[in-house]
Parts: C-alpha cells; sequence; structure tokens
C-alpha cells in the first residue's frame, strides 16, 4: 500500500483508538472532531500547498535572523566560544532566552494575546469547546507550562473534561521559545515546525474531547475572557528582563534534563548491551509499526520507531538530536524526516509530565488527585495528537 494511502490509515487508526479508550463513547461530540481535523487541513493546506516556497523561505529567514540577532549577545558574553559548535548549550541559551525575552515584550504590547484571541476565537467558534480550554489550547502554541498561570482564577472550577483538555493541550503542544531551537541547532524543517506548531492544537482539542467526552457544564461555556491573556508586567523594560529570567530558567532545566537524560541512555545501552541489544533497537522495533502505520515507509520505520520511542521516553530535544546525525549521515528518508518533524513536535514525554502535574498543582491544589489520575493519559493523548497532525501532513505530501 503507498505511503500516502496508509496516512489515511493512520489518521483512522488514531480516531478510532481515541474511540475505543474513551470514558464514554456516547457523549462524544463528532461533529468538534470532524471540526478539530478540518482545521488542521485547512492550515495544512494554507501552509503547506499555497506558496509552499515562498513561505518556507520566509520562515527560514525568521528563524534564521532569530539565531543571528541572538548570536549578537551571546558573542557579548561569551566572546569566541560561541564559533564554536560543539558548545550547543550556548545556541540553545541564547535563543531561548532572547526569544523569551521578545515575547514577553509582545505580551506586554498586546501584540501576542491579540494573536491568540483571535486563533482562539476561530477555533471556539467552529469546534464549540468552552473559552477556557480553547484558550489554553492557542496559548500553549506560543508559551510553556507557564501559560496555566493565566488560568488560575479558572483551573479549580473547570470540569474533569476541561482539565484534561488543558493537560493534553500543553502535552500536544510546543513553546514559541524552543522552536528557533529546533530549527537552527537541531536542523528541523522551518516551514514544516511552523504547521506543526499550529495544526497540533486543534488536533489536541478534538482527541482530547474524544478521550474524555463533556459531561458536565461548563463554566466558563463559550466566553473567551480578553483579561486571561493582560500580562502582570507594568513596564516594556520590566516585561524584557522578567522574560530573559525565564528563558533563563528554561534554558537551565532543559541543560539539566539533557545532561541526566543522554547519561541515562548510555547506561540502559551498557546494560542491554550484555544481553545482546540496545535501547535504540528495543525502541525502534516496539514503535515500528506506529511508524509505519501514520504513512512513514517501511525501510525508514524503525529508525523512525527509535525517534519516536526516544520522544516519549526522554523527550523531543534528544529526538531531534538523534534526527539530525541520522539526517546527515542518509539514513533517512524525505518522507520520513517530514513527518517525523510533525510527529516529535510536542512536550508528550514523561519529563513534561512531572512538570505538568507540578505546575498545575501548584496553581489549584485540590485539583491535584485529577491531574495525577488523567497525566498518564494526557500524555498518550498529546502523542497521538503528534501522530495525527503528521499523518494529516503525510495524505497532502505525494512524493
Amino acid at each position: 500500500m503507498p505511503a500516502v494511502c496508509m496516512s489515511f490509515v493512520g489518521i483512522a487508526s488514531v480516531l478510532l483508538f481515541c474511540f475505543l479508550w474513551s470514558q464514554d463513547r456516547r457523549r462524544i461530540r463528532w461533529s468538534l472532531t470532524v471540526w478539530g481535523l478540518a482545521l488542521q487541513y485547512v492550515l495544512a493546506i494554507l501552509l503547506l500547498k499555497t506558496y509552499p516556497a515562498e513561505i518556507f523561505a520566509v520562515a527560514q529567514r525568521f528563524f534564521s535572523l532569530i539565531y543571528e540577532f541572538a548570536g549578537v549577545g551571546a558573542k557579548f558574553l561569551f566572546g569566541s566560544l560561541t564559533e564554536n559548535k560543539d558548545f550547543v548549550i550556548l545556541h540553545m541559551a541564547a535563543v531561548i532566552i532572547f526569544v523569551s525575552s521578545v515575547m514577553a515584550v509582545l505580551n506586554y504590547l498586546r501584540a501576542l494575546p491579540a494573536i491568540i484571541y483571535g486563533l482562539a476565537l476561530v477555533m471556539q467558534r467552529t469546534m464549540r469547546t468552552s473559552g477556557a480550554e480553547t484558550l489554553a489550547a492557542t496559548m500553549f502554541i506560543f508559551m510553556g507550562i507557564e501559560a496555566v498561570t493565566a488560568l488560575k482564577t479558572v483551573l479549580g472550577k473547570m470540569t474533569r473534561s476541561e482539565l484534561f483538555t488543558v493537560m493534553t493541550c500543553f502535552m500536544a503542544t510546543i513553546a514559541g521559545s524552543v522552536m528557533a531551537v529546533y530549527v537552527n541547532v537541531f536542523g528541523a524543517n522551518p516551514g514544516y515546525i511552523l504547521a506543526a506548531s499550529l495544526m497540533h492544537a486543534p488536533a489536541a482539542l478534538a482527541l482530547s474531547k474524544m478521550m474524555v467526552p463533556e459531561t458536565e457544564e461548563p463554566e466558563t461555556g463559550g466566553r473567551i475572557q480578553w483579561n486571561m491573556l493582560l500580562p502582570p508586567e507594568t513596564g516594556v523594560v520590566e516585561a524584557a528582563a522578567n522574560g530573559a529570567v525565564d528563558g533563563l530558567k528554561l534554558t537551565a532545566t532543559i541543560a539539566a534534563i539533557l545532561l541526566a537524560f543522554v547519561s541515562i541512555i548510555h547506561i540502559l545501552n551498557s546494560i542491554l548491551g550484555l544481553f545482546g541489544s540496545s535501547f535504540d533497537s528495543l525502541g525502534g522495533y516496539a514503535f515500528a509499526p506506529v511508524a509505519f502505520l501514520i504513512g512513514i515507509p517501511w525501510d525508514d520505520c524503525v529508525r523512525a520507531g527509535n525517534l519516536l520511542a526516544i520522544k516519549v521516553f526522554f523527550n523531543e530535544w534528544l529526538a531531534y538530536a538523534k534526527m539530525k546525525e541520522m539526517m546527515d549521515a542518509g539514513l533517512l528518508g524525505p518522507r520520513a524526516a517530514m513527518m517525523l518533524t510533525y510527529a516529535l513536535a510536542s512536550f508528550a514525554n514523561f519529563g513534561s509530565l512531572a512538570i505538568l502535574i507540578g505546575g498545575i498543582s501548584a496553581i489549584a491544589p485540590e485539583r491535584k488527585k485529577d491531574v495525577i489520575d488523567l497525566g498518564l493519559k494526557a500524555l498518550l493523548t498529546g502523542f497521538l495528537a503528534g501522530l495525527l497532525t503528521a499523518a494529516v501532513a503525510g495524505t497532502l505530501s505525494w512524493e
């Protein structure tokens, strides 16, 4: 069966899985599911089929400019060390801190809230999800776990379905501050990363409402509250400074996790090596059927499965770094690389699950039990949202 046809099978399989694992199949709103899939296709066609060369060129230039501007500040601090590509953390830190600061300024100037509000309105009006959960899905496109602070007044009052949707949306999306790192440090295609960041949101909303359908009456109803988006800062300088500090914290967290996880993988490989195996081979074979199902050519499926395993059990940073090595060595075909760029572009991993549980529990401690109960299901649904996006993109790629 051609890979494109398998991508259609992959879409159907993801939806069937969510239906079978649903907490209440009779309460699934299929109109919401259809609209979520439709929005994915609209975004994919706009970004991938409508002047794709021009869009990809603009995206490449945009991410390159971010890297260049961040590099100026990095060179001021670290001098010639920034010219050494082996110092990955310096390049990561420069981009993340710079983007976090710029986004904080845009947030203060109301530019970012206006974009978030507009996108949220489109999804809410079509999918008929509640205001709070739709706003959360859109905020996570641009922000990380800090986006839940905007929901602190409503988190405690959310229905179980709404809370699950918020958790899934965090797992299924990526923060804007890290997209430039994926592109400039790990070599991910800028057009695919841009498309993935937008397409994951409706996928997360659709799949989360299949897994845990709404059975109550959300307090926020169909209202999207603009005041939830307003920043706490009192000046543009304070916003820029706070954003830079947040970026530094994120960089330190990422660096610590990468250091620990790379070491853990080597420990696992050493132990498994005694039995003639490795994490790469076990993960590759375990996830190869998943890769094949969404439309990745079979010749690439074991290597693709390895990347998916690293993404779920460790994080997407390591997966993108490994993918870059494979691409440089000519071990991945263009279709596999394209689809993996979508599938890996989310926070759906066990490390993020701990961050999510801690973040929501700190803001709404009364919901800690619900968050823990729903945690693994949110991780799984977030991962499935990435697979759905990859399969949708696969149906539009005939190469």
